[in-house]
């Protein structure tokens, strides 16, 4: 999820990844999302969270630390303005992407 940090907007995006099969240990899970042509400028907060497709609420706790009380899991910070640019937590890189 996307949430822009001054109007508090926000943008769900949900994949057909399935979390049956998934075992205790590193699971990793690879995908592309299509910003909203609509999206507005602005710093967005990227959280992260496995979703009840009827509501796209969290619905399954990770084993992450930071849970926010909404069941969602920061991950980011991406900054958009004809470009968006990552930048993680986790990382010192800075990555800039053309929209």
């Amino acid at each position: 999820m996307l949430t822009n940090t001054e109007s508090k907007e926000s943008y769900v995006f949900v994949t057909d990844d399935s979390i049956k099969g998934w075992l205790p240990g590193k699971t990793e899970v690879k995908n592309s999302i299509k910003l909203p042509d609509a999206i507005k400028s602005g710093v967005y907060d990227l959280v992260v969270g496995i979703v009840d497709k009827l509501d796209n609420k969290p619905a399954v706790y990770l084993a992450i630390e930071s849970r926010t009380e909404d069941g969602w899991y920061p991950l980011s910070h991406i900054e958009v303005n004809g470009k968006w640019t990552l930048k993680s937590p986790f990382s010192q890189r800075h990555i800039e992407y053309d929209l």
